[in-house]
């Protein structure tokens, strides 16, 4: 197996990904408040819930960008607004995009100190 190693790049306006291929996106987590204030915006009730239940003011703003960088990347490849974008949930909490999206899109998010890091596959690939 061949495995491209490219340097970090800005991300296309189209996204697709081809059989076999894997995107790995690295953002801040860091966020200003009026940002942090619009990111909140394209969360879900539910997640908004479990950011407020975070009482480390920091690691409450880093699980807002997280989620909201998550739905805003996902979006782009269901060519759907982040708001649209729905997750269902397995037995330990780990998020899978809903059913109901038809989506062949598969993706682990992962985060370190103030970077977060989503890698985005083709599950039927």
């Amino acid at each position: 197996m061949k495995v491209e190693i490219t340097p970090w790049q800005q991300s296309p306006t189209e996204l697709h990904l081809k059989d076999g291929e894997l995107h790995l996106w690295r953002f801040e987590l860091n966020s200003s408040k009026s940002e942090l204030d619009g990111l909140r915006g394209i969360l879900a009730a539910d997640e908004l819930i479990r950011a407020d239940r975070l009482l480390d003011l920091q690691k409450k703003q880093q699980f807002i960008v997280a989620r909201a960088r998550l739905r805003e990347i996902l979006g782009h490849y269901q060519k759907i607004k982040p708001q649209e974008i729905k997750f269902q949930y397995n037995t330990h909490g780990k998020p899978d995009l809903s059913e109901s999206l038809h989506s062949s899109v598969s993706f682990n998010l992962s985060h370190s100190g103030h970077w977060g890091t989503l890698a985005v596959v083709n599950k039927f690939a």
